[in-house]
C-alpha cells in the first residue's frame, strides 16, 4: 500500500463509475485513452492501472504502488512465458 484508500481521485488512472462501487481504470497511450476494465475497489483498479503503465512505460511509469513494481514486473514475465508456451 501507502496510497491513500480513499474514493476517486486517490489514484492515478482510477474514476468512480455510474455503476454503485465499481471503479474504472484507464490510461492514456499514443493520445488515446485505453479503457483497463471496471473493478469492485479503487486498489484494484490502481493496481490494474500500475500493471499498464510499467507494460507501456517502462521505468519512467509513475505508479500508485511503487513498492509493488517489481511483483508486477515478474507477473509480466510469467504471462509472457505462458503466451509463448500457448502459441
Amino acid at each position: 500500500g501507502g496510497a491513500p484508500a480513499a474514493g476517486a481521485g486517490a489514484y492515478r488512472g482510477v474514476r468512480a463509475t455510474q455503476e454503485a462501487n465499481r471503479w474504472a481504470a484507464e490510461i492514456k497511450r499514443d493520445g488515446r485513452q485505453i479503457r483497463l476494465g471496471l473493478f469492485d475497489s479503487t486498489a484494484e483498479a490502481a493496481r490494474a492501472y500500475d500493471r499498464a503503465a510499467l507494460e507501456f512505460q517502462g521505468e519512467r511509469a509513475k505508479l500508485n504502488f511503487p513498492a509493488d513494481a517489481e511483483r508486477y514486473a515478474a507477473e509480466n514475465t510469467l504471462l509472457r512465458a505462458e503466451q509463448a508456451r500457448a502459441a
